[in-house]
């Protein structure tokens, strides 16, 4: 389920959401999260206070509308590896997680992200591709000790 209130295919209603996600990115590499305001976010993205609302609920929704676009370019480079390739989606997690981009660094990496991290990482092991090693298998145990230390 979308965190976007409105997930329309309307060129203005995309564009709406995308400079609110890039509001905040840019917002959250020059404060901590806690501190950050509806009404900074709608300055950045140089529009009003109704379209954020009419969009999404609250910043923590904007922060995970966030994640699932990570989460959907993963799922792309998920797709021509074998569905028992753990290797390969363990090498894909860990790309991302080593990406150039100061922003996804931040999200990854800084405590004040933790629940972030745990989150994502807890999405991302539970997407369809590993759904066949974490059942009664050899691989069983693998996929969810990983996430539990992976965020530890």
């Amino acid at each position: 389920m979308s965190v976007i209130r409105n997930n329309s295919t309307d060129l203005r209603v995309q564009k709406s959401v995308k400079v609110v996600k890039q509001a905040l990115m840019t917002l959250i590499m020059k404060k901590p999260y806690n501190k950050i305001r509806v009404d900074e976010i709608t300055k950045e993205a140089m529009i009003n206070r109704q379209t954020f609302y009419s969009h999404f609920a609250s910043i923590d929704n904007v922060l995970e509308a966030i994640g699932e676009d990570m989460l959907q370019d993963m799922r792309n480079d998920l797709r021509p590896l074998e569905p028992v390739d753990l290797r390969g989606g363990v090498a894909i997690f860990y790309t991302y997680l080593n990406a150039d981009d100061p922003v996804k660094q931040k999200l990854f990496f800084d405590k004040e992200f933790t629940m972030f991290f745990r989150d994502f990482s807890e999405k991302y092991f539970s997407l369809d591709f590993f759904s066949s090693l974490c059942g009664d298998n050899e691989y069983s145990d693998l996929v969810p000790s990983f996430i539990a230390n992976a965020a530890a």
